[in-house]
């Protein structure tokens, strides 16, 4: 039997600096990238990470997205630190229906609420009357520029 599907799930504190730690059930057999994943969901981030592991007395460790907690011998509850990447910031050019358009400078993190915000403060247009789409596709406010593909 694969030992993944012998392992229980283990919890992980995930420490932040300047936040309040919180703990994700993982098997430790999934791939970083999967915690990853996770702490997204949890912080309702979509910001890049890099996660970091370190053993009472031994170097920091990065921990690599194809990797497993396995890999680094962590089968325990462990603390892992979370380091969020800003992402740089990106221009966006918005066509509106009398066919002009405009740039904004937002990161591709940022929700698409975020954006329609700066379109209120720049063209005077209440963010409840705007729809944004991208490729013939309506976009959320709750959703992020990347989760959006832009």
């Amino acid at each position: 039997m694969h030992p993944q599907l012998e392992t229980e799930d283990i919890k992980v504190t995930v420490e932040q600096r300047g936040c309040v730690d919180f703990i994700i059930q993982v098997n430790p057999y999934e791939s970083i990238q999967k915690l990853k994943e996770k702490i997204q969901c949890k912080l309702e981030s979509s910001a890049p990470q890099r996660l970091s592991f370190q053993e009472p007395g031994g170097e920091r460790q990065v921990l690599g997205n194809i990797s497993s907690l396995a890999d680094y011998s962590i089968f325990s509850d462990a603390h892992i630190s979370l380091l969020q990447i800003v992402s740089p910031e990106m221009q966006v050019f918005l066509k509106n229906p009398s066919g002009g358009s405009h740039a904004y400078a937002i990161y591709s993190s940022s929700l698409v609420l975020d954006l329609k915000c700066q379109i209120e403060v720049r063209e005077g247009l209440l963010r409840k009357k705007q729809q944004l789409e991208f490729q013939s596709q309506v976009l959320q406010d709750e959703w992020s520029l990347r989760f959006c593909g832009v």
